[in-house]
């Protein structure tokens, strides 16, 4: 996840960085052996959604999940109104 001690260092104490479904904010965090694959971004990370847009594998969803934004119903449009000719 990166090639400097220093960057991972930060990456954990800004909250980028989850073992399991927990969120890890320690940089001295142990982490066992059967845990190691299990090492990954946060949903909500920054660093996690540059790295999809790098890969081309960044979607609609993850996009409404950054600003907060649910996502609304498209409705269709509303037919137009009948003009009345009065003669």
């Amino acid at each position: 996840m990166s090639e400097v001690v220093k960057a991972a260092v930060t990456y954990v104490e800004q909250g980028h960085v989850r073992v399991g479904s927990k969120t890890v904010s320690d940089p001295v965090y142990l982490v066992m052996r059967k845990m190691e694959d299990c090492i990954t971004w946060v949903n909500r990370s920054s660093i996690k959604r540059e790295i999809a847009k790098y890969n081309d594998k960044l979607d609609d969803f993850d996009l409404q999940e950054k600003y907060g934004v649910k996502a609304k119903a498209i409705r269709p449009p509303l037919p137009a109104p009948l003009a009345i000719i009065h003669s």
